[in-house]
């Protein structure tokens, strides 16, 4: 918390905490590769046509659509 002085006003969020510009970059970035990994997911959830609930990596339908979305993910 030493930095605190040093960082611009800019930097602060709306919830008041100072966010420094390389952690902003980063969680910026993963929340990109997140959000390519859900909508992956989602798309293989249709393909294979699973409907509710279903563990990811478990079971039949599972490794079946985590195999699925891995493969639209490196694509």
């Amino acid at each position: 918390m030493a930095k605190r002085r040093n960082m611009k006003r800019k930097t602060l969020k709306q919830s008041n905490k100072l966010v420094g510009g390389s952690r902003k970059r980063k969680v910026k970035k993963t929340k990109k590769k997140k959000s390519n990994w859900m909508k992956n997911l989602a798309q293989a959830r249709k393909e294979l046509g699973l409907k509710g609930f279903v563990a990811i990596n478990k079971g039949v339908n599972g490794k079946a659509l985590y195999k699925r979305a891995k493969e639209l993910n490196s694509k």
